[in-house]
């Protein structure tokens, strides 16, 4: 059978980033004991916020058989263009493919997904074992920064893996990532990262509720660290653990010494709050220099339409 369909807006029927016109063209055949559609797909207009991409096509296949569905794909894009990370990384002509499988318990599979531009290269596979469980793993590496922002440079790596006991329990994550020579172009974050920062983190999704176990960031002069929960409603438990190396410079002040705090994430991701507490050493402001810096930051949006309120408390000369 010759199936051909076609829409004015895909991203009206898929939902997510903004979508234009989309077709496609194949043959529905019989494959016993179920069924296979093989074609071409093609859309175009994908909007994905600073990045465009005119369009986007290939071949096309899902197959249907004991409650299971297949489905592969090899998409090549033509006319990227914009500007920042996405676009210095996917270039004029990304690459992508794809396998994967929805199984008869409704979990779903990835087996293979291959993902190429000029500053992007991801690759990632997975599988079944013995007994049921799904696995999967990759890599990916982002080069050609300098093109994303001025004084960007460098590159970073990340390597992850998931697995699944059985349908209904949750995904295990970890994921280790690794910048090499790397400068985001913003200096006081460049300085506090330095050129080799690592960020490693593991912990379980299940639906829409995710648990992070740990999560640490360790920079040249910066080390953070977080666990906490985004629950299936969208609401917030974090806690934070940092300490840095100064000078850190926020306007005419200068806060020297090192640095140390805690605090918390709460709230929902459509109005989250921070409390951050934090000891300083030794702030430098204008003729009163401060000692022993106790401060204490709160970030929420509130009803006057402020973001927020710092109190401090500290020892001084004068």
């Amino acid at each position: 059978l010759a199936v051909e369909a076609q829409t004015p807006a895909l991203s009206r029927l898929a939902g997510g980033p903004t979508m234009g016109p989309a077709r496609i063209a194949g043959r529905l055949t019989e494959v016993k004991p179920g069924w296979r559609f093989a074609g071409q797909t093609q859309a175009s207009n994908l909007d994905l916020g600073a990045y465009s991409l005119a369009q986007a096509a290939g071949p096309f296949e899902v197959t249907s058989k004991a409650g299971e569905w297949d489905v592969k794909t090899r998409l090549a894009g033509s006319g990227g263009r914009g500007t920042g990370l996405l676009a210095a990384a996917m270039g004029a002509s990304p690459k992508a493919s794809f396998e994967g499988a929805r199984l008869a318990d409704g979990r779903l599979a990835l087996r293979e997904l291959v993902l190429t531009g000029p500053g992007v290269k991801v690759e990632a596979r997975g599988g079944r074992s013995l007994l049921g469980g799904l696995t999967f793993k990759g890599e990916a590496a982002i080069s050609n920064l300098a093109a994303a922002r001025r004084g960007a440079a460098g590159s970073a790596s990340a390597t992850w893996s998931a697995s699944q006991s059985k349908a209904g329990q949750p995904w295990t994550l970890t994921a280790d990532a690794r910048g090499d020579r790397l400068a985001t172009g913003y200096a006081e974050i460049d300085r506090l990262l330095g050129a080799r920062p690592q960020l490693k983190a593991q912990g379980n999704v299940q639906g829409r509720r995710v648990s992070v176990g740990s999560a640490s960031l360790q920079g040249a002069a910066l080390k953070a660290s977080t666990a906490g929960v985004l629950a299936a409603d969208g609401g917030l438990t974090f806690k934070l653990d940092w300490s840095a190396s100064g000078p850190f410079r926020a306007g005419p002040a200068e806060i020297s010494g090192n640095a140390k705090g805690s605090g918390a994430i709460t709230g929902t991701l459509s109005a989250p709050r921070a409390d951050l507490l934090a000891d300083v050493d030794q702030i430098d402001v204008p003729r009163l220099p401060l000692k022993a810096a106790h401060v204490t930051l709160s970030f929420l949006r509130k009803p006057d339409g402020s973001s927020g309120m710092v109190a401090l408390a500290a020892t001084s000369a004068y």
